[in-house]
Protein backbone atom coordinates (compact mmCIF):
# COMPACT_ATOMS: atom_id res chain seq x y z
CA UNK A 1 0.00 0.00 0.00
CA UNK A 2 2.84 2.08 1.09
CA UNK A 3 4.48 1.85 -2.03
CA UNK A 4 1.31 2.90 -4.46
CA UNK A 5 1.19 5.49 -2.53
CA UNK A 6 4.56 6.60 -2.84
CA UNK A 7 4.60 5.72 -6.53
CA UNK A 8 1.55 8.49 -6.49
CA UNK A 9 3.57 10.84 -4.82
CA UNK A 10 6.32 10.54 -7.77
CA UNK A 11 3.76 10.88 -10.21
CA UNK A 12 2.06 14.00 -8.92
CA UNK A 13 5.64 15.24 -8.36
CA UNK A 14 6.66 14.57 -11.76
CA UNK A 15 3.16 16.13 -12.92
CA UNK A 16 3.94 19.19 -10.54
CA UNK A 17 7.52 19.42 -12.10
CA UNK A 18 6.74 19.32 -16.03
CA UNK A 19 4.42 22.00 -16.33
CA UNK A 20 6.45 24.89 -15.35
CA UNK A 21 9.26 23.24 -17.47
CA UNK A 22 6.45 22.92 -20.21
CA UNK A 23 6.09 27.19 -19.94
CA UNK A 24 9.91 27.41 -20.41
CA UNK A 25 9.88 25.47 -23.24
CA UNK A 26 7.42 27.81 -24.87
CA UNK A 27 8.73 31.23 -23.22
CA UNK A 28 12.41 30.61 -23.18
CA UNK A 29 13.30 34.01 -23.03
CA UNK A 30 11.88 36.45 -19.96
CA UNK A 31 9.64 39.27 -20.55
CA UNK A 32 11.13 42.62 -19.21
CA UNK A 33 8.70 43.17 -16.63
CA UNK A 34 8.30 39.96 -15.06
CA UNK A 35 10.65 38.76 -12.39
CA UNK A 36 10.92 34.52 -12.79
CA UNK A 37 10.43 32.56 -9.90
CA UNK A 38 13.68 29.67 -10.66
CA UNK A 39 13.21 26.71 -8.07
CA UNK A 40 16.42 24.88 -8.24
CA UNK A 41 15.18 22.01 -6.49
CA UNK A 42 12.77 21.15 -8.75
CA UNK A 43 14.51 19.14 -11.93
CA UNK A 44 13.81 20.67 -15.07
CA UNK A 45 12.28 17.61 -16.80
CA UNK A 46 11.35 18.80 -20.08
CA UNK A 47 14.75 19.86 -20.66
CA UNK A 48 16.89 17.12 -19.46
CA UNK A 49 14.46 14.90 -21.45
CA UNK A 50 15.46 16.90 -24.89
CA UNK A 51 12.32 16.82 -25.89
CA UNK A 52 10.80 17.98 -28.67
CA UNK A 53 8.01 20.68 -28.97
CA UNK A 54 5.19 17.94 -29.81
CA UNK A 55 6.35 15.86 -27.36
CA UNK A 56 5.90 18.56 -25.14
CA UNK A 57 2.58 19.10 -25.83
CA UNK A 58 1.52 15.23 -25.93
CA UNK A 59 2.98 15.40 -22.15
CA UNK A 60 1.12 18.61 -21.14
CA UNK A 61 -2.36 16.85 -22.96
CA UNK A 62 -1.57 14.04 -20.53
CA UNK A 63 -0.65 15.92 -17.70
CA UNK A 64 -4.12 17.79 -18.69
CA UNK A 65 -5.89 14.59 -18.59
CA UNK A 66 -4.71 12.65 -15.60
CA UNK A 67 -4.55 15.35 -13.13
CA UNK A 68 -8.41 15.51 -12.35
CA UNK A 69 -8.53 11.63 -12.93
CA UNK A 70 -5.09 11.48 -10.06
CA UNK A 71 -6.34 13.77 -7.53
CA UNK A 72 -9.59 12.55 -7.32
CA UNK A 73 -8.48 8.94 -7.08
CA UNK A 74 -6.32 10.59 -4.41
CA UNK A 75 -9.02 12.21 -2.20
CA UNK A 76 -11.15 8.75 -2.46
CA UNK A 77 -8.04 6.60 -1.34
CA UNK A 78 -7.18 9.63 1.28
CA UNK A 79 -10.81 9.31 2.57
CA UNK A 80 -11.26 6.23 2.52
CA UNK A 81 -8.06 5.70 5.03
CA UNK A 82 -9.20 7.72 6.85
CA UNK A 83 -12.82 6.37 7.33
CA UNK A 84 -11.01 2.85 7.86
CA UNK A 85 -8.60 4.32 11.10
CA UNK A 86 -11.57 6.11 12.71
CA UNK A 87 -13.26 2.35 12.18
CA UNK A 88 -10.80 1.12 13.64
CA UNK A 89 -10.22 3.84 16.65
CA UNK A 90 -13.84 4.64 17.71
CA UNK A 91 -14.79 3.73 20.94
CA UNK A 92 -16.80 0.99 20.08
CA UNK A 93 -15.19 -1.10 17.02
CA UNK A 94 -17.85 -2.92 14.35
CA UNK A 95 -15.38 -5.86 12.62
CA UNK A 96 -17.90 -5.64 9.81
CA UNK A 97 -17.50 -2.24 9.24
CA UNK A 98 -13.89 -2.78 9.21
CA UNK A 99 -13.79 -4.95 6.73
CA UNK A 100 -16.18 -2.93 4.57
CA UNK A 101 -13.82 0.32 5.39
CA UNK A 102 -10.61 -1.64 4.50
CA UNK A 103 -12.33 -3.13 1.08
CA UNK A 104 -13.12 0.55 0.25
CA UNK A 105 -9.34 1.33 0.70
CA UNK A 106 -8.38 -1.59 -1.50
CA UNK A 107 -10.80 -0.17 -4.09
CA UNK A 108 -9.36 3.44 -3.86
CA UNK A 109 -5.87 1.31 -3.63
CA UNK A 110 -6.28 -0.08 -7.29
CA UNK A 111 -7.86 3.07 -8.60
CA UNK A 112 -4.73 5.08 -8.07
CA UNK A 113 -2.80 2.13 -9.26
CA UNK A 114 -4.49 1.79 -12.78
CA UNK A 115 -4.33 5.18 -13.24
CA UNK A 116 -0.50 5.27 -12.26
CA UNK A 117 0.15 2.46 -14.07
CA UNK A 118 -1.37 3.66 -17.98
CA UNK A 119 -0.13 7.32 -17.21
CA UNK A 120 3.65 5.76 -16.79
CA UNK A 121 2.92 3.87 -20.31
CA UNK A 122 1.36 6.80 -21.88
CA UNK A 123 4.45 8.51 -20.99
CA UNK A 124 7.05 6.06 -22.01
CA UNK A 125 4.90 5.83 -25.34
CA UNK A 126 5.44 9.66 -25.78
CA UNK A 127 9.58 9.40 -25.39
CA UNK A 128 12.20 7.87 -27.47
CA UNK A 129 15.17 5.20 -26.47
CA UNK A 130 17.58 7.53 -25.37
CA UNK A 131 14.74 9.91 -23.57
CA UNK A 132 12.96 6.78 -21.99
CA UNK A 133 16.79 5.97 -20.68
CA UNK A 134 17.02 9.54 -18.42
CA UNK A 135 13.84 9.31 -17.54
CA UNK A 136 14.34 6.13 -15.76
CA UNK A 137 17.44 7.47 -14.16
CA UNK A 138 15.41 10.64 -13.02
CA UNK A 139 12.54 8.38 -11.46
CA UNK A 140 15.17 6.19 -9.88
CA UNK A 141 16.85 9.02 -8.10
CA UNK A 142 13.44 10.64 -7.14
CA UNK A 143 12.45 7.18 -5.65
CA UNK A 144 16.12 7.09 -3.32
CA UNK A 145 14.19 10.75 -2.15
CA UNK A 146 10.60 9.01 -1.48
CA UNK A 147 11.56 7.33 2.17
CA UNK A 148 12.62 10.82 3.12
CA UNK A 149 9.62 12.49 1.43
CA UNK A 150 7.66 9.58 2.92
CA UNK A 151 8.32 10.06 6.64
CA UNK A 152 7.51 13.93 6.36
CA UNK A 153 4.55 13.67 4.58
CA UNK A 154 3.13 10.77 7.44
CA UNK A 155 3.83 13.21 9.90
CA UNK A 156 1.91 15.30 8.60
CA UNK A 157 -0.68 13.56 7.68
CA UNK A 158 -1.24 11.53 11.40
CA UNK A 159 -0.24 14.10 13.68
CA UNK A 160 -2.39 12.81 16.03
CA UNK A 161 -1.82 9.52 15.30
CA UNK A 162 0.41 8.68 18.15
CA UNK A 163 -2.09 10.99 20.70
CA UNK A 164 -4.69 8.67 19.61
CA UNK A 165 -2.67 5.71 21.40
CA UNK A 166 -1.45 7.55 23.66
CA UNK A 167 -4.98 7.56 24.79
CA UNK A 168 -6.17 4.36 24.75
CA UNK A 169 -3.00 3.17 26.88
CA UNK A 170 -3.28 5.68 29.37
CA UNK A 171 -7.39 4.76 29.69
Amino acid sequence: MKKVFISMFAIVILGISVSPVIAQVENPLPTPNVVQNDKPNRPKLLEELGLSKDQAQQLRQLNKQRQPLTQAAQLRFRLAQKALDDAIYTDIADETAIETKMKEVQVSQAELTKIKTFTEFSIRKILNAEQLIKFREMRQKLMKLKPINEVIKNNRRFPNQNRKLNNRQNQ
